[in-house]
């Protein structure tokens, strides 16, 4: 309904569509242009545009307040400095809540760590310049798991079931042998 390209693709040639994947005979949704964003590449890009507009990128302060003036925006940082601005654009990834509470904004989150894993392609694979990513959904207990291509190299494996909740003093990241057994069943990695 929306209007997408897509293609069905019958059970039996999912892994024509996804070289690597150990199909398991379920069919399958291929969206040809969707694909990962290359994070340098795409930060670099909105970094050039941002700084050509007169913008000013700040990095390493912890906001700890958003303030709504008059004329604007005032940001109360740890280290104790206050910036005004016009307009403020903030990435606050897990500390969302806390920050957006102060304006006004309720927004329930609860940040979890889950397991990656970063593979390889198989010795011998045909790589395309453009591998596709993929997203295979839950079924059953068994949980969702999806696939960044990470060119030259292989792919980025995200396993969609929380180790824990996430807190700021958690920099443990040692990868949980049971998920990693996931990843090896469903990829047929070693």
């Amino acid at each position: 309904g929306e209007g997408v390209e897509h293609v069905l693709v019958d059970a039996d040639e999912v892994g024509a569509h996804l070289p690597g994947l150990r199909p398991d005979g379920r069919a399958a949704v291929w969206q040809p242009d969707a694909g990962p964003v290359l994070a340098a590449a795409s930060l670099q890009a909105q970094r050039r545009l941002f700084e050509e507009a007169g913008g000013r990128l700040l990095v390493g302060l912890h906001v700890r307040e958003v303030q709504l003036t008059g004329g604007g925006v005032r940001l109360v940082c740890e280290q104790g400095e206050e910036l005004a601005g016009d307009v403020v654009v903030l990435a606050p990834g897990p500390g969302a809540a806390p920050l957006l509470a102060g304006l006004g904004v309720d927004v329930p989150l609860r940040p979890r760590l889950e397991q990656v894993a970063h593979v390889a392609h198989r010795s011998g694979t045909v790589v395309s310049d453009t591998p596709p990513c993929w997203f295979d959904g839950p079924v059953g207990d068994r949980p969702a798991m999806y696939a960044m291509a990470t060119p030259g190299v292989g792919y980025k494996l995200g396993v969609d079931q929380p180790l824990r909740d996430w807190t700021l003093e958690d920099i443990d990241r040692s990868p949980d042998e049971a998920l990693m057994a996931i990843v090896r069943d469903r990829v047929g990695s070693d």
